[in-house]
């Protein structure tokens, strides 16, 4: 996102637990040459995963918490089947994304987007997941970007939202958390009623920010781009998988369940895709 604001944050040790282990050690070891080689696929169940898409329809992602799809956009074998789970692959060119027809998060309220993502470490800026349309900045996005308030040369896991039209708010994790051709899980919390996003990494907590509002912006939600005033921006290159979001703002002890079995118990999340 443009303009970003960064103030001091509180950041923590980097964890990896649960469910990190299991899926870092089945995805890490054949990240690049299977899950971003864009070979087609097919849309048909692997053996203990399903099918992340709507049947009969192989460029839909389902949504397996609600009735809201994504509609892929991209080359044949954009969504691919790795061990461990079903994964949307990009390359940073812009070509490949996947966007809903509405909004699936209600930023007039509190919420929580989560995502496990994979940085191949060629682009700079990028955005997994965003919602809002290409002709104002997005109401929200997680993913990576360069912190304009520290002379990193390298860009940082950040969670942005946008607080006013053209102004959007960060809040970076520290350099020390490795963004670059790994496995993350990705977690932004907006709590309204105190007035600050939260960023979480694997399950810890990495940085917290004041944030007067969200605004509410029109479009779907969408993965591996953002939109700028400028139109879409931040094309993702690498993968995205096990989408979630919340209309709540989940306790750090629910958002390190996602970790450790993919989502807190008894909360399920409003929405979910390539979650198979």
């Amino acid at each position: 996102m443009t303009d970003h604001m960064n103030e001091d944050m509180r950041g923590t040790a980097r964890g990896t637990r649960g469910i990190a282990r299991v899926l870092r050690r089945a995805l890490a070891p054949v990240a690049a040459a299977a899950a971003l080689a864009l070979a087609p696929v097919s849309a048909v169940a692997a053996p203990h995963t399903g099918s992340p898409t709507v049947p009969g329809h192989p460029s839909l992602l389902a949504d397996a918490n609600g009735r809201l799809p994504l509609a892929v956009t991209g080359p044949s074998g954009s969504i691919k089947h790795i061990p461990g789970g079903w994964v949307l692959a990009t390359h940073g060119d812009g070509r490949t994304y996947a966007q809903s027809a509405a909004p699936a998060v209600n930023v007039g309220g509190a919420f929580t987007v989560s995502a496990w993502v994979y940085a191949d470490g060629r682009g700079g800026s990028e955005s997994a997941v965003s919602q809002g349309a290409g002709t104002a900045n997005a109401s929200f996005s997680l993913g990576r970007a360069f912190n304009p308030g520290h002379f990193a040369r390298t860009p940082l896991w950040d969670f942005s939202v946008s607080t006013a039209p053209g102004t959007v708010v960060s809040v970076f994790a520290p350099a020390s958390y490795h963004v670059d051709k790994t496995w993350a899980l990705l977690t932004g919390v907006w709590d309204p009623s105190r007035h600050r996003i939260s960023l979480y990494v694997d399950g810890k907590l990495a940085g917290i920010q004041t944030a007067a509002r969200v605004v509410v912006g029109h479009g779907g939600l969408q993965l591996g781009r953002e939109a700028d005033i400028a139109g879409w921006t931040d094309a993702w290159n690498g993968v995205i998988g096990h989408v979630q979001v919340w209309n709540r703002a989940l306790t750090p002890a629910q958002v390190l369940e996602i970790d450790k079995h993919g989502g807190p118990k008894g909360v399920p999340a409003a929405h979910s895709w390539l979650v198979a």
